[in-house]
Formats: structure tokens, C-alpha cells, sequence
């Protein structure tokens, strides 16, 4: 049962062959793979669609998050025709997931995140970080796609960006912010 301030839909270990369609979010963390790789276990989720959301003043739009001493595979994941509503942190990967105040040092292993697809994204964010791709220098993330993204600052800031840390794949269309892969 959702509750509010948690994840709208939390898509967890050993997941496979989902479509997620018309949701509408908020309040709460918004969509969530993971967290994946708790204590070095291995996480394999894949061949996971998401149609036609909206989000609404959440923490995160869509998230996949996975620890360091992870392994495995996520791959095959596509976020199709999404809105944001003054959400914190519209898209994110973040591989370095950790409770630790101080974030968690690189380690030489992590779940692989592979072929994942952002296509056709608009709205605000209400933080300067629109999109923040944060992947593991060990085992970075590989083919990501970004496809006519337009996301905008909400009347709270003045500018977005993007981040993206050993993030690997190409954008296509109109990307804004500016696209940061490799």
C-alpha cells in the first residue's frame, strides 16, 4: 500500500518483463529501481517500461539506485512520455547509494546499468540538477539514451543542469539542460 513520502512504485531485486503505464505521483520519492546490491548481493532487473507518468512535487521523478558492493545487471529499462510537476531531482542513476553522510568511496564492483532509455521528458525541476547520472568508475553505466528532454526550472530556481559521472551512450532531439554523456 502507498503511503505518502514513500515510493510511488518501487521495482525491487529479480524483476523482470514489467510495464508501468498512466501513473500519476506525488507526494512521495516517485519511482525507484532498487535499492539494488544491499551487502554485495547480486540484482538483476531488466526489460522494464514505464508509459506515461506524472509527477507531482516529488524527491525524484525516476530513480535507479544500486550500492557499490552490488552485483549484477540492470538493462532494457525505458521511461517513455514523462512530466515533472516541481520535482526534486526529475531523473537520476545513482550507483553510489549509501546511508553514510560523508557518500561511499569507489569500490571495483557494482550492478552494471545497461540500455536504459529517457525518452520524451518535459516539465520543472526544482532543483538545479534536472538529470543527475552518478555511475560507478569500476562498472560504468552504458548505453543511456536521452531523447527529447525539456525540462525547465521551477519558479523556485533560475537554471538546471545536468551531471553525469562515467555515464556513457548519446542523445538525440532537443536534450535541455544540455546533454553531459560520453
Amino acid at each position: 500500500m502507498y503511503k505518502p513520502g514513500d515510493d510511488c512504485i518501487s521495482i525491487g531485486d529479480f524483476i523482470s518483463n514489467i510495464t508501468i503505464v498512466d501513473i500519476f505521483c506525488g507526494p512521495g520519492h516517485g519511482i525507484s529501481i532498487g535499492s539494488l546490491g544491499k551487502d554485495g548481493s547480486e540484482a538483476t532487473v531488466e526489460n522494464i517500461t514505464v508509459h506515461r507518468a506524472q509527477f507531482f512535487g516529488t524527491s525524484n521523478g525516476v530513480r535507479i539506485k544500486t550500492y557499490q558492493a552490488g552485483r549484477g545487471n540492470v538493462r532494457d529499462v525505458s521511461f517513455v512520455n514523462l512530466t515533472f510537476h516541481e520535482v526534486q531531482n526529475p531523473i537520476i542513476i545513482d550507483q553510489h547509494y549509501c546511508f553514510s553522510p560523508n557518500g561511499c568511496q569507489d569500490l571495483d564492483h557494482a550492478v552494471h546499468i545497461d540500455d536504459v532509455k529517457y525518452i520524451g521528458a518535459t516539465g520543472t525541476s526544482a532543483s538545479e540538477l534536472a538529470f543527475n547520472l552518478n555511475c560507478s568508475k569500476a562498472i560504468p553505466c552504458t548505453n543511456i539514451t536521452l531523447e527529447n528532454i525539456l525540462l525547465g526550472p521551477a519558479s523556485s530556481i533560475k537554471n538546471v543542469k545536468s551531471s553525469c559521472n562515467n555515464a556513457y551512450g548519446f542523445s538525440t532531439g532537443i536534450v535541455n539542460p544540455s546533454s553531459c554523456l560520453r
